[in-house]
């Protein structure tokens, strides 16, 4: 009977898309081990298939929502969002300090001592990674929360009317990100330009290479992705028409928010019960976003120690982020190279899958394909009508463009209407080009040249 259980065959679900490499395999399997040790609840099966340059996360479609379902019932114990956001903290600057230290003077070291601190890293991040997924539904849980006593409000005061007004403020972030952040400084720098009648001083110069220093990380979302340099930010400063009109506009318009979110807080300021979770929820509109920038911020500290791996190797970056950690530590710990035709094929598409406690990762196309049939199926989804939430009310026409990957977005065209998976800051110029974006997933936050937009789950799975 236990043996037929564990032959059952999996009905997974897609829940996102990502970019990886093999070097984050032990990461991506920790909600098996570590998000039990520190929940109390995980998920153990997981599915990674490679598509169009990332890979689509699958999982099992019984084992994942009792995770999510777990997460909620935990919310409502008294003092436990408020812990989550308090480790959160705490476990975003160890991750930050383990993976500056993994770096940190990695010339001189040893190769045991770069294993050991390598270690460390892993160890580190595997512990942080339970972040990445309990935001969504403690946000959801949050919204529910802030919704129902909204209501009733709303009810008592004969303004029932009114409540998606009230509710499209509460739910609308107020605390800058990174990537908006830089979205003002970028601003500021254009406008010094303009104010120096288009040129670049030298005291100019030195403000865009603080720049770059300070957020040429904000699209390293993968080991293999390229970060943000002078050339970049350059080409973004030239599209940049009548900053001090815009920054103006800007600022306006972020304390237009926060003067809004004020006024429904002073119009409840009795309750405790819808204060409480308004306060909560910004938090967590907060650290949905600043928790994958602590994922970047730790692959880009990491950087340097990959590098000087590929020097003792006498490999390229590009190879080395495509071992394993096994693999790496193996050549640390005993200077047993990997195989380098294996990693190669890794590079062109590579699956890794685990059932049950066994896992695996496959390079070989055929394999791949057999299963994908085998795991998933291939039969596609024919889709004619999108349907989903949309985080700003109109009605917009114009040509569609699927987006697959970032390597695609300089097909965007003025007045087209963006479909992709995820936005990230790395699409932030040409997205100024669109009129309306639909993504498979929310939560992510856009700086545009107009106005910053929240893009909320315009698609469900």
């Amino acid at each position: 009977m236990k043996n037929k259980r564990k032959m059952k065959k999996i009905k997974w679900i897609k829940i996102l898309s990502r970019a990886i490499t093999p070097q984050i395999i032990t990461i991506l399997l920790s909600p098996a081990t570590t998000f039990f040790e520190k929940l109390g609840t995980g998920f153990k099966n997981h599915l990674y298939a490679p598509e169009n340059g990332k890979h689509n996360f699958y999982f099992d479609s019984k084992e994942f929502p009792e995770f999510i379902n777990n997460i909620m019932k935990n919310a409502e114990k008294e003092g436990y969002i408020e812990k989550q956001i308090e480790t959160c903290i705490k476990d975003s600057k160890v991750l930050i300090k383990s993976s500056k230290a993994c770096s940190k003077n990695a010339k001189g070291k040893s190769n045991k001592e770069l294993a050991k601190a390598y270690l460390e890293y892993l160890k580190k991040f595997e512990g942080f990674y339970a972040h990445m997924w309990i935001a969504h539904p403690l946000e959801e849980y949050l919204e529910k929360a802030v919704k129902l006593e909204l209501e009733k409000e709303l009810n008592k005061k004969k303004k029932g009317n009114l409540f998606n007004e009230y509710f499209k403020v509460i739910t609308t972030k107020i605390k800058l990100i990174e990537a908006e952040k830089e979205q003002i400084g970028l601003f500021e720098i254009a406008s010094k330009i303009e104010e120096n009648g288009g040129k670049i001083s030298k005291g100019i110069n030195k403000l865009i290479e603080k720049h770059v220093k300070k957020y040429c990380w904000l699209p390293f979302y993968g080991l293999d992705l390229k970060l943000w340099d002078t050339q970049h930010f350059l080409n973004a400063l030239k599209e940049i028409k009548n900053p001090k009109q815009e920054l103006k506009k800007l600022k306006n318009e972020l304390n237009g928010k926060t003067d809004s979110l004020n006024k429904v807080k002073e119009d409840f300021k009795n309750n405790k019960k819808l204060i409480k979770p308004i306060d909560l929820l910004q938090e967590y509109l907060f650290f949905r976003t600043e928790r994958a920038d602590m994922m970047r911020r730790a692959y880009y500290y990491a950087r340097p120690f990959f590098i000087k791996v590929a020097k003792r190797m006498n490999w390229n970056y590009d190879d080395v982020v495509y071992t394993t950690p096994e693999e790496l530590v193996d050549f640390l710990k005993n200077k047993r190279s990997p195989n380098l035709d294996e990693v190669k094929e890794r590079q062109k598409q590579f699956l890794i899958i685990s059932k049950n406690g066994d896992t695996r990762l496959i390079s070989k196309k055929k394999e791949i394909e057999s299963i994908i049939k085998k795991e998933i199926g291939e039969e596609a989804l024919k889709i004619t009508i999108l349907e989903g939430d949309a985080a700003f009310p109109g009605t917009v026409e114009g040509r569609v463009k699927i987006i697959k990957s970032i390597k695609e977005i300089d097909r965007l065209e003025k007045g087209d209407i963006l479909v992709t998976s995820m936005t990230t800051p790395d699409m932030t110029i040409d997205m100024s080009k669109v009129i309306a974006i639909i993504t498979d997933e929310g939560g992510n936050y856009i700086a545009c040249s107009d106005c910053f937009q929240r893009i909320k789950n315009p698609l469900h799975n």
